[in-house]
């Protein structure tokens, strides 16, 4: 196992594995890379899987705050801003694939629509659940290590993230691309959850309380509490918890002699048994035997 891939000066992504259907590749971009704003327009369609959130801006579209909740998708040619969130800037999981592939898994899952063929994606995001961030982890972990994994098994477990990430566009509200159609009170609400989105994401490992964030968010605890509910489908606590889980995978891979129980306690786990306790419900195995 070894540590995250460190960007060269020039070019902040790195190829994983590729062939004819699909290409992986790591993406990691801090805060003072050069191309940290505008890396170019997106070639061929994305199916990217955030680390460190950031705040994607299209033009004429409503922002998306890409955190380890989510995965955000990118049609051909398209082109966006990012803006910083967290301290260290934009790294990310990204797997891409050709249009017959996207057209595809969007029929497959019900998804099509009458411009499919121009612009198969016209969701900015899908929902990542529990299951699926681990998949992706693990198959960016054994490209990433020494792991000899089968080119059929990489392969598939592409496709079958692309599945799951057709899939998430139906789980919740998320946005679609094109021009806000929303206002007045809808409009309001969308902008305040996506604020707390982006100050969760970047004070997750921070002591929070249900008024310190209302406060820092100018309004009041029961409104926030249920607007977010209301639109990001969970609570406040459960979005925090699931950050902070998310985030402790992702330590305890790229440190893996790091300790679990120090691990727990940087991501406000109380005790090595509530760390351990919240894991299993969120993944469905321990740290321990996550780790083994």
């Amino acid at each position: 196992m070894q540590e995250p891939v460190k960007p060269t000066s020039t070019l902040p992504s790195r190829t994983l594995f590729s062939s004819e259907l699909v290409e992986i590749g790591l993406f990691d971009c801090p805060r003072s890379h050069p191309m940290f704003h505008d890396s170019g327009p997106i070639h061929q369609f994305l199916v990217v899987f955030p680390r460190h959130a950031v705040r994607i801006r299209h033009d004429g579209q409503s922002d998306v705050v890409a955190t380890r909740q989510i995965i955000t998708l990118y049609n051909d040619g398209q082109e966006y801003r990012r803006e910083m969130i967290s301290d260290y800037g934009d790294q990310s999981i990204w797997l891409r694939f050709q249009k017959p592939e996207v057209v595809e898994a969007l029929l497959a899952n019900g998804r099509g629509h009458i411009n499919i063929e121009e612009t198969p994606f016209i969701w900015t995001h899908g929902r990542c659940d529990a299951s699926t961030y681990l998949l992706q982890r693990q198959l960016a972990l054994s490209l990433l290590g020494e792991d000899s994994l089968d080119f059929l098994e990489i392969t598939e477990t592409a496709l079958h993230l692309l599945h799951l990430a057709v899939q998430g566009t139906a789980k919740g509200k998320v946005r679609c691309r094109g021009p806000a159609q929303e206002t007045g009170t809808v409009l309001r609400h969308r902008q305040l959850v996506a604020r707390c989105e982006a100050l969760l994401a970047a004070h997750y490992h921070q002591a929070l309380t249900l008024e310190s964030i209302a406060k820092r968010l100018a309004t009041s605890p029961f409104h926030l509490s249920r607007v977010f509910t209301r639109y990001a489908g969970k609570s406040i606590h459960q979005y925090l918890l699931q950050l902070r889980l998310r985030a402790a995978i992702d330590r305890m891979i790229d440190y893996p002699k790091e300790r679990l129980t120090d691990i727990g306690l940087e991501f406000g786990f109380a005790t090595p048994s509530h760390f351990s306790q919240a894991f299993h419900r969120h993944f469905g195995v321990t740290p321990s035997q996550f780790r083994r």
